[in-house]
């Protein structure tokens, strides 16, 4: 038709006037060579056009591009390649759904294959996203009967470390630390550099979680040392940016800066905006901790600027709740209502229900600040209820010990003190220690007020041990201070 061929005569002429600056006009050679419908040159121009879109962080264009792509291939070993492209483009944009149905579609009927096995790992990858736990460990399953079939073991380390976070996820924190041990011991068999970084990355986060911190620090060391071997300077900073935090929860602040600091030059260098954004975003959570609201509400600004640029919803939420609580700190309340109200609307978006207990843990704490404990609590139990759909045991505590200092702040102490020892039994049986040991403070505080001083005694002493133990500071600075308050008192 006429049509077809003006832009097949435009994308010749393209070709012919600019042939060694090709590069700043491929996304009109790919629309002019789709218009003319030229298979070949579509073919060549859609991939170079998503390629240049997704290397500029112009994350929906390069996803239009590469569905383009999709769509006018015909060999499946290319959709495989394409469908790699597009993986991190759906996950960084929370298009996890369309995701997977893409990916299974293509995946369907195919038994697995060394040629389709990665393509299943990136669809387990988006059930775990998707907090559908039993499809996600099914597949993992499944690969594993690939690797029984085959003996090639080489996957087994990977696939460990995939059921290690699914059983992390699912707060079976014994399990999941076995299977990271696992992916460690795999690894460490042949002499994976990479899985064995993974392994220490993964044992790193699931030690902070557990409250053992000091642990958590030798794991990540280990696993930055490893991305240093392999020249893997995006995981360094990745890895980095954890460390930092680890020193932020040892109240380590200066080394926390001089961490975050180190990963946004890293990323600076890489060109890394979802990680720069990322760390600017604990750099700020550390500025607000250490009083300096100013520039970290500057920072936040930065954040959210470059969120806007990736079109970064999650970023978005984090950035607003973190917001939320300098204002809740600020005592500005209608402020701080409004920023985690805006991160709560963007978290069920996201389907983010550990994110949204956050929210629903905060915002009760706001209306607990103002002294509303009837509204605190149903924001609290709405907290305990997204807990309990997702197993979110660490969360869980949270909600306990909320509900506890609100039936505390009511003075029903007996029913206070009841929800600490929910708190602590879940402690106990996952090793869960920060929050376990605010419990166990929370209680002494308790009795110091009904002056059962004998039984207040024996908590601080046991909050003492534990915080000892992990080094909890915080912890150990408020029994300290409830020891002088009722030193006359306490054996």
């Amino acid at each position: 038709t006429l049509k077809q061929n003006v832009h097949l005569l435009a994308g010749n002429a393209i070709e012919e006037l600019y042939p060694n600056k090709f590069a700043n006009y491929y996304y009109e050679l790919a629309r002019h060579y789709v218009a003319a419908k030229n298979e070949s040159k579509s073919i060549e121009y859609l991939e170079k056009a998503g390629d240049k879109a997704k290397d500029n962080y112009e994350y929906k264009k390069a996803i239009h591009f590469y569905e383009m792509l999709l769509n006018n291939q015909s060999i499946y070993l290319n959709r495989v390649s394409l469908l790699d492209k597009l993986f991190s483009l759906y996950k960084d944009t929370g298009k996890w759904n369309k995701a997977l149905i893409i990916y299974s579609t293509y995946f369907k009927k195919r038994n697995i294959s060394d040629d389709n096995i990665d393509l299943v790992f990136k669809i387990s990858e988006i059930h775990y996203l998707l907090n559908d736990f039993k499809i996600a460990y099914n597949l993992q399953m499944k690969i594993i009967k690939f690797i029984n079939a085959t003996k090639n073991t080489c996957y087994l380390s990977k696939v460990y470390g995939n059921l290690g976070r699914i059983f992390q996820k699912t707060s079976k924190f014994n399990k999941a630390i076995s299977y990271y041990n696992l992916q460690l011991k795999s690894a460490l068999k042949f002499n994976d550099s990479n899985e064995i970084a993974k392994a220490h990355d993964n044992l790193g986060v699931i030690k902070r979680l557990k409250g053992n911190y000091h642990s958590a620090k030798i794991h990540y060391e280990q696993s930055i040392s490893h991305y240093a071997h392999l020249a893997n300077k995006q995981m360094m900073a990745n890895i980095t940016d954890k460390l930092g935090t680890i020193y932020y929860y040892l109240g380590d602040y200066v080394n926390a800066k001089l961490n975050y600091e180190s990963a946004l030059n890293i990323y600076k260098k890489t060109g890394s905006i979802y990680g720069y954004q990322n760390t600017l975003g604990n750099m700020g959570i550390l500025l607000s901790t250490v009083g300096d609201n100013k520039k970290a509400k500057s920072i936040f600004a930065e954040r959210i600027k470059l969120c806007n640029n990736i079109n970064d919803l999650q970023g978005f939420a984090n950035t607003f709740f973190a917001i939320g609580n300098i204002y809740l700190n600020e005592n500005n309340f209608p402020q701080a209502l409004k920023y985690f109200s805006k991160s709560e609307r963007l978290y069920l978006k996201l389907k983010n229900k550990q994110c949204l207990s956050k929210v629903y843990s905060n915002l009760g704490l706001l209306y607990q600040s103002v002294k509303k404990y009837e509204k605190a609590e149903i924001y609290f139990i709405e907290q305990l209820k997204t807990d309990k759909r997702i197993n979110n045991i660490e969360g869980l505590m949270r909600g306990y010990v909320n509900i506890g200092n609100n039936m505390n702040f009511l003075n029903f102490y007996n029913e206070a003190i009841n929800y600490y020892k929910k708190t602590i039994k879940l402690g106990k049986i996952n090793h869960i220690n920060q929050t376990y040991a605010t419990a166990l403070y929370n209680i002494s505080e308790v009795y110091c007020k009904l002056e059962y001083f004998k039984k207040a005694s024996l908590t601080i002493c046991k909050t003492l041990e534990i915080s000892n133990k992990f080094n909890l500071q915080i912890e150990k600075e408020k029994i300290l201070n409830l020891k002088r308050k009722y030193s006359f008192k306490l054996t």
